[in-house]
């Protein structure tokens, strides 16, 4: 599961200069937290757009809005089979935070692409209507089983997409086979910092800092 990330507008510039689309004004934000708004690039009308959504698509039976798929299953599971199909997106992010939950208090980590550079995770977009009769626009994220990296702390990962994959996964038309060889733990390297602990708080909406310099490979966990 991936419950926190962070993005700014690094990402969202990057993105949009591969996708030669309008750019959208974009703030820094260190612990972006289910149910705000993120910018996120989807195709409408065969073209693709960069726009900001909810984080979180309302399952049918009205339950709490979902924030993850699994990958492995998006494709074929009822409530996600159609999103799958027709609804990707993508999300730029420069961080993803898990945590370790072997101490206490648990200790929320830092994961990032090792020079820093902008990452974007697969996602599914949906639109519905809500209870009040309003219409409501959400994302959710993609995750498959950790790499090396991320293992010692979570099982689990969001899936990291390279530029040369990122048209083929906004592209409606693209076939299943092109598109489950993309939904993999990331091959390439990664940083792992330890982060400070109020991140812990659900409502904590302030800076994320890194509490030590990142240990060894061997000394993570």
């Amino acid at each position: 599961m991936c419950g926190r990330y962070a993005f700014s507008s690094r990402g969202v510039e990057r993105l949009v200069a591969e996708l030669r689309t309008a750019a959208i004004a974009v703030e820094v934000v260190e612990n972006m937290a289910p149910s705000r708004r993120a910018p996120v690039a989807v195709q409408r009308q065969d073209r693709p757009q960069v726009e900001a959504m909810t984080w979180g698509v309302q399952p049918p039976w009205k339950g709490a809005p979902l924030i993850n798929a699994r990958s492995e299953t998006a494709a074929t599971k009822t409530v996600f089979r159609e999103l799958f199909r027709r609804r990707r997106c993508l999300v730029p992010a420069d961080a993803f935070y898990e945590w370790q939950a072997s101490t206490k208090p648990r200790q929320p980590w830092r994961f990032a692409l090792a020079q820093e550079e902008p990452m974007v995770i697969a996602g599914l977009w949906h639109h519905w209507r809500s209870e009040s009769g309003e219409e409501a626009e959400g994302f959710l994220l993609l995750t498959t089983q950790a790499n090396p990296t991320v293992a010692p702390c979570h099982d689990r990962m969001p899936v990291l997409l390279p530029p040369d994959a990122w048209r083929t996964w906004l592209n409606p038309d693209s076939p299943g086979e092109a598109l489950q060889p993309l939904l993999r733990p990331w091959p390439g390297a990664m940083t792992a910092w330890p982060v400070t602990t109020s991140l812990n708080r659900a409502s904590y909406d302030g800076p994320v800092n890194r509490v030590s310099p990142p240990p060894s490979q061997a000394e993570l966990f």
